[in-house]
């Protein structure tokens, strides 16, 4: 063969090699970047081989996310940044779950659903901030734009929205309308999350649940202030002067949470709304809660809400994004009720009023403080001494005849939808419970006691 002939044969070898690198660099999608599929229940993944171990790694790479929250805040006139977790529990060819407690059947049909606590993105619906973004970060560290669709400070819970699909993991409720035989106990459990920062993005932690009696816990708020000749003033403790005659703080009650999951699984900050899974796999609550072992005097506490609020909600949340359906999720704020319950009563009067009676009357405030407001100690002293069963009526500013009996002072005993059992109110998530069963066109009817007597009111939706 010519010399001539070995050159164009390598020049045209070397041309391709060329063509190649070019193809694969530019006109071919980036192969570092995970693609998830359109999409799958990760539990039908899970075969009886898997350890729990290889069931979390599934998960970490799939389904579970860290979630980050940035805004401006109006009072301190500086942006800020705040970093939570989260779970996809939804997307593309997700089939209704809530058979059981809804006549929706709901398939998604595109992106995916998010479950994280509601404090982690409670920025979105507070008016101090503006220009709030939500986004979610996978485990190849890709990080989407989310929506915010619903939420409940109540529960602590919330449900985003991103475009891209994942991978999601079932859902199981094992604490709140479960059976005995199925309801946590004593057992191990796992959670997904990322505490602190996003260097510790997807840990895993597992622990066991303490004991099968739900919790009762608070978190509370603490405001510092000082004294100059100006009068009392409230600083931020990053704030606090030197050259003040008077410092103290003042500790007020910032949400009463009930039926908390106890566990024994360690959590920081930035665990808030990671998934809390049982050695089967399926979602049964979301890490929120976290005391300070100084305040322990030994082994940090730590809790977890239920997903059954997620169970009852998700269907009509899928449902009002994909299709422009306007179905209701009922709570105490839709139906246009306040009240407490005698953990809310007692933990207010505690928290904000009996620790504190003299400071608050120094700068002039003499009152009760519960979900965002302010009641006078003298006006509502019967609803803050509140020791029964039941859920107590602060006010009802609902419009309709129907509502018109459960006056200040009522308590809301038991209630039913249509003609199911009746279901004892106990407390306030009691009602809450009830009310997430409700649909458009339902009737609720509600048994109440007061200082007249009894009575009924029944309610068309």
């Amino acid at each position: 063969m010519k010399k001539s002939n070995w050159i164009a044969i390598i020049l045209t070898l070397v041309m391709i090699l060329a063509l190649s690198f070019i193809v694969s660099q530019f006109l071919t999608p980036n192969n570092t970047r995970r693609t998830y599929s359109l999409t799958s229940c990760l539990n039908d993944s899970i075969t009886e081989d898997m350890s729990v171990y290889d069931i979390a790694k599934l998960y970490r790479d799939n389904a579970t996310v860290a979630i980050r929250v940035n805004g401006y805040n109006n009072e301190a006139m500086a942006n800020y940044s705040a970093q939570g977790s989260g779970v996809c529990i939804a997307s593309n060819g997700y089939s209704s779950q809530a058979s059981n407690y809804s006549e929706l059947d709901v398939t998604a049909t595109k992106g995916s659903y998010i479950a994280t606590n509601f404090h982690v993105v409670e920025w979105i619906e507070n008016e101090d901030y503006r220009d709030v973004t939500i986004s979610v970060i996978t485990e190849d560290e890709v990080e989407y734009s989310a929506q915010y669709l619903w939420g409940s400070s109540y529960f602590d819970l919330s449900i985003l929205y991103i475009e891209e699909n994942l991978n999601y993991v079932k859902m199981v409720d094992r604490t709140i309308d479960c059976t005995l035989e199925v309801k946590l106990d004593i057992e191990p459990i796992f959670t997904i999350g990322s505490p602190l920062n996003l260097q510790n993005l997807n840990d895993f932690t597992a622990g066991y649940v303490r004991n099968n009696n739900d919790m009762t816990e608070y978190t509370a708020i603490t405001e510092y202030y000082y004294q100059n000749f100006n009068g009392w003033n409230s600083v931020s403790i990053e704030d606090a002067l030197p050259n003040t005659f008077v410092t103290y703080e003042i500790q007020y009650l910032g949400n009463v949470y009930e039926d908390v999951i106890s566990m024994s699984v360690e959590i920081s900050p930035g665990n808030s709304g990671g998934g809390v899974f049982d050695y089967d796999g399926n979602l049964v609550a979301l890490a929120t809660l976290s005391t300070d072992v100084s305040q322990t005097n030994g082994n940090q506490i730590n809790g977890a809400v239920p997903v059954y609020p997620l169970i009852k909600v998700l269907d009509k949340v899928i449902a009002n994004n994909e299709t422009n359906a306007n179905y209701t999720i009922y709570d105490l704020e839709t139906i246009s009720i306040i009240g407490l319950d005698a953990n809310e009563a007692q933990i207010s009067s505690d928290v904000f009023y009996e620790e504190q009676k003299s400071e608050l009357r120094t700068i002039g405030i003499d009152a009760y403080y519960l979900n965002g407001n302010f009641y006078s100690t003298t006006e509502y002293s019967n609803a803050f001494s509140f020791e029964e069963e039941g859920f107590y009526i602060i006010s009802n500013a609902n419009q309709s005849e129907s509502f018109e009996n459960l006056t200040e002072g009522c308590i809301i005993t038991s209630g039913k939808i249509n003609d199911e059992t009746t279901r004892t109110i106990e407390n306030r998530n009691d009602i809450l419970y009830l009310l997430l069963n409700l649909n458009d066109g339902d009737v609720l009817e509600l048994s109440y006691t007061s200082a007249s007597g009894s009575g009924e009111v029944t309610v068309s939706f």
